[in-house]
């Protein structure tokens, strides 16, 4: 249970990283702390559900007779051990551990892809950027009649 909500916890980060790159000004919005704390009780329960629930419903056990390798024939001690059928295995591993790291790899490569995208951006943006020389810019005399500022109060005449 405990690997299973690790996994699931890093999945829920990524799709948190994901959210706050792709969409930066509305992630305040989307992400609050309810909805933070219900994906942490969510994943947690998944794990539960995913861990607990086949083995109390019997879906876990080998339809056949199975002899471990260690066990000898004159030991009658009892051992705590977990068979499982090779479908549960197959189908727990791929539920826990192989979708939620697919997720999380489709995420960070969207992740990359954005951040590469922002930053042709910036760059693009930094090397439009005219030169600030006098010989440059061009500063119309009071285009629009203002008086400049000379006290905070002035500001309240305006």
């Amino acid at each position: 249970m405990c690997c299973s909500a690790s996994i699931l916890n890093l999945c829920v980060i990524s799709l948190d990283r994901y959210l706050l790159i792709i969409s930066p000004l509305k992630y305040k919005l989307r992400m609050t702390s309810c909805r933070a704390l219900g994906l942490i009780l969510a994943t947690w329960t998944l794990a539960a559900l995913a861990s607990f629930l086949p083995i109390e419903m019997g879906w876990h056990d080998p339809d056949f007779e199975l002899q471990s390798s260690n066990l000898t024939s004159m030991s009658e001690e009892k051992q705590c051990r977990l068979l499982v059928s090779l479908p549960y295995a197959l189908i727990a591993s791929c539920l826990t551990f192989f979708l939620p790291s697919a997720a999380i790899s489709f995420t960070y490569c969207r992740i990359l892809l954005a951040a590469r995208k922002q930053a042709v951006q910036v760059a693009s943006l930094t090397t439009n950027v005219p030169n600030m020389s006098e010989d440059h810019v061009q500063v119309s005399a009071n285009p629009h009649n203002c008086q400049p500022v000379t006290h905070i109060c002035d500001l309240c005449k305006l």
